[in-house]
Formats: structure tokens, sequence, C-alpha cells
């Protein structure tokens, strides 16, 4: 086949369904971080107490048991609120850093009709040199 038939070829391909393909990917890479992290779950159950961990209600009134138990209920709460803040502040870390690499990517695999010849010659030149 000749040469310049690919070339044109590749460039048809890498600005039509190239471009495509990429973003479909990307997309799907923060499908599955959005996903991995469980984050509609974890805003939905977000003052949820930590691994269902209650205290039980017991028969009979006494004030220091209700006392305690609303104590280590509100301390469970909010130890499971920490803990799912946290796991939400590291989805949107892996979400931003996903669209940072991503970008970058995208502009490699745009300009690499420029870089992949510019890379050949300069090897050649190295050689030469």
């Amino acid at each position: 086949m000749n040469t310049i038939a690919l070339g044109v070829m590749y460039i048809h391909w890498l600005y039509g369904e190239g471009v495509r393909e990429y973003m479909r990917a990307w997309a799907n890479y923060h499908w599955f971080l959005y996903h991995f992290f469980s984050v509609g779950i974890l805003l939905q159950t977000l003052f949820a107490p930590w691994h269902r961990l209650q205290e039980r209600k017991k028969r009979g009134f006494d004030v220091e048991e209700i006392a305690s138990r609303i104590v280590i209920n509100t301390v469970l709460r909010l130890l499971g609120f920490v803990m799912r803040l946290v796991v939400l502040a590291l989805a949107v870390l892996s979400q931003i850093g996903l669209f940072f690499l991503g970008a970058f990517l995208f502009f490699a695999f745009i300009s690499s009709p420029v870089f992949i010849p510019a890379v050949f010659l300069s090897g050649l030149l190295l050689l030469l040199t």
C-alpha cells in the first residue's frame, strides 16, 4: 500500500473515529471511578452510622442509659460521616486526576501526526551525529 495513502487513512481515522473512541473510553473510566467509589450510595447514606452500629434501646427508664445511648449513637454517626466524606474526597480527587490525565493524553493523541515524524527524525539525526 502506498505510504501517503496509509498516512491519509490514519489522519482520517484519527480525527474521525479515533476521537470518538477516545472520548468513549475516557467516559468509561469516569463511569468506573464513580461506581468504584459508590458515590451515589455514599451520598445517600452520608449521615448513617458507621457500619450500621447503634446502641439499642433497653427496657425501662434510665436517664444514664438514654444519655449514653445518645452520645454513642452521635459518635457513630459522626464517624460514619467523616469516613464517607474521606472516601468522597478520594473519589473527587480521582475524578479530577483522571480528567487532567485524560486531557493530557488527548492532546498527545491529537498531536501524534506531528510528534511521530518529529521523534523519528530526531532519532535519525542523533544516529547521524
